[in-house]
């Protein structure tokens, strides 16, 4: 992983690189920031684990702690994290059409707090994940791949709370969003 400049352009070399076997990364899918906790959230898509790194880390670093797949976590290949500073909680978008949330400080092979899955919310393959925590949102896209899902994005009213095979508030999908079968990242 690269860090650059806010205001790099062009041909700008990183101010940092996370790189080399202490990292534990074997494929860094999506990253998150915590300002507030001073934190760099990387889902690590073939390693199955989110793992965590201060937010100025540079160098091969190991990570200070790290979510993994397990028999508990029931993480998936994670693809996407998000941080909810509000409520001291962290989203993880896993393969297995499955939203986990954990404590942000949670650490190992730990089960999470609550889990969004099931067929009644639509999850198909989801790809991207963003937390709106002033509307208390969790926003996804999913595409299907022949399950119970529907290609388009996917909007979870009352985040901070939902648990469950819960459904969608609303969704936007259907022939006239020209989104087509495959829903990409929101």
């Amino acid at each position: 992983m690269t860090v650059y400049a806010d205001a790099a352009s062009g041909d700008a070399a990183p101010l940092r690189t996370i790189a080399g076997a202490a990292t534990q990364l074997l494929s860094a899918w999506f990253v998150a920031v915590d300002s507030v906790n001073g934190e760099l959230y990387v889902a690590d898509f073939i390693g199955q684990a989110v793992c965590v790194y201060p937010l100025h880390a540079d160098g091969d670093v190991a990570p200070i702690r790290s979510l993994i797949h397990g028999a508990n976590s029931g993480l998936d290949e994670p693809r996407a994290v998000v941080i909810d500073a509000v409520n001291d909680e962290i989203y993880v978008l896993s393969f297995n059409d499955s939203i986990r949330v954990f404590p942000r400080t949670a650490s190992g092979d730990v089960a999470p707090a609550r889990v969004i899955a099931g067929g009644n919310t639509l999850l198909d393959n989801p790809l991207g994940l963003v937390l709106d925590v002033v509307h208390d949102e969790l926003i996804t896209t999913s595409y299907n791949v022949g399950g119970a899902g529907v290609p388009g994005v996917l909007v979870f009213w009352n985040a901070s709370t939902a648990d469950g095979n819960v459904a969608p508030t609303r969704s936007i999908a259907g022939g006239n969003t020209q989104m087509g079968a495959f829903t990409n990242y929101v």
